[in-house]
């Protein structure tokens, strides 16, 4: 069985769904798309992109 990390980072940025382009661009994938929380949008990073590490970012 392949070594496995659980964590989570948290990314603040100005504008997720922008974010979220300019990383697509760069050829991060992502899980789904932007999501709704309170008065922000939020969006997760794939983790096997990133080392395991699960990225998430919120505006």
């Amino acid at each position: 069985m392949p070594d496995r990390h659980d964590y989570l980072v948290s990314l603040n940025v100005n504008n997720t769904r922008e974010s979220m382009e300019e990383l697509k661009r760069k050829g991060y994938p992502f899980i789904g798309e932007a999501k709704p929380f309170r008065d922000s949008e939020y969006a997760f990073i794939h983790p096997r992109a990133v080392n395991n590490v699960l990225l998430e970012i919120i505006d």
